[in-house]
């Protein structure tokens, strides 16, 4: 009986402590949310008072606009010009609601300046039954999320013009797309990866503003598993595939592309740390090297395809039919011959 009032004491004693901790977790939670709904309505207040300063010497600048153009003699097209200027700081947005007027006026100058089309239309006496804070955070929030969304989607097309300005020339070739009948990683085949390393690469050097040779590392990108047969077939040289391909893949890419010195040792040295001799030599060199071992650790976890939408736009129709080259298993060469090669190609 005495062990059983123990255990029975201690059950109860864990049970206080786990509901004191719980307590002070929800107490600490709701103090953070207060501090947050408080600071919320302080940045109310603020954008509402800026904006109505902005609004009323805006109107001020109009007239003095006028008063100046009428004196001075100066055209009406640089009049209008200028007074379109003043009109987007001036706002126009009226919805029976200040607490909304002020949330639309503040995200619109923010579109205006990102370059995104702000529209609305709104009956805001409808909301006249929220608190100002909670109408400022909800439709704060809305806005915030619609404008990151479009500000991806204006990057995702950036991105894939950057591609096919730089590297149509492969892209449009036969033999480069033939490369969705060899897999690369899991259900990937090489198209699907070489897109993705590409579109990796363009999206980190836009990021983070690598100063880097772009078109080289498109380039590059594209072709640095341009090696045309399928390495999970039974033959015997392709059991070190993992050693020979990306001098393969520099080989064939000689045959069929002009390339520069960067592109080639792109392609030629992308397999680092693997081919531990090959360590990249440029920033084109390393960008492309982790942005494969990037997509080839998520290719190999997931194990399942991209999206479609992110190949859209890019997969261009076939203007260069396959060379008679094709089909032919490409030869190993040694070091030396390649740079036999490398040198009779820059010639």
């Amino acid at each position: 009986i005495l062990a059983m009032l123990n255990v029975l004491t201690c059950v109860l004693g864990l049970f206080y402590l786990f509901q004191m901790f719980y307590s002070n977790h929800i107490k600490r939670e709701y103090e953070i949310m207060s501090e947050i709904r408080r600071k919320e309505k302080d940045q109310y207040e603020l954008s509402r008072q800026t904006i109505d300063l902005i609004n009323i010497k805006c109107h001020d600048l109009r007239h003095q606009i006028r008063k100046i153009g009428s004196e001075e003699n100066i055209s009406a097209t640089t009049l209008h010009n200028i007074s379109k200027l003043v009109n987007i700081y001036d706002s126009t947005i009226k919805t029976s609601n200040s607490t909304l007027n002020v949330i639309l006026s503040e995200k619109s100058l923010f579109c205006t300046k990102e370059g995104i089309r702000f529209s609305c239309i709104a009956d805001g006496s409808l909301l006249d039954f929220m608190a100002e804070e909670d109408i400022y955070s909800l439709f704060g929030n809305i806005i915030d999320n619609a404008i990151e969304a479009v500000t991806k989607l204006g990057e995702d097309k950036k991105i894939k013009a950057v591609i096919r300005k730089l590297g149509r020339d492969i892209l449009v070739t036969e033999s480069f797309q033939s490369e969705v009948n060899y897999i690369q990683h899991g259900e990937i085949d090489c198209y699907e990866h070489s897109l993705a390393v590409t579109y990796m690469c363009v999206y980190l050097a836009r990021k983070f503003r690598l100063r880097v040779d772009l078109r080289s590392v498109v380039r590059g990108a594209l072709l640095h598993d341009y090696f045309l047969y399928d390495w999970h077939d039974d033959v015997a040289w392709h059991r070190l595939h993992g050693y020979h391909h990306a001098r393969t893949s520099l080989i064939t890419a000689c045959k069929d592309f002009p390339m520069n010195r960067t592109e080639k040792q792109i392609i030629f040295r992308h397999m680092f740390p693997l081919n531990i001799s090959r360590f990249p030599n440029s920033k084109e060199a390393a960008l492309v090297c982790m942005a494969d071992k990037i997509c080839a650790t998520i290719e190999t976890v997931h194990r399942k395809r991209y999206d479609p939408i992110i190949y859209e736009g890019l997969r261009l129709p076939v203007e260069v039919p396959m060379s008679d080259l094709r089909g032919r298993r490409p030869s190993i060469l040694r070091r030396d011959e390649i740079k036999c090669l490398t040198q009779a190609q820059e010639k």
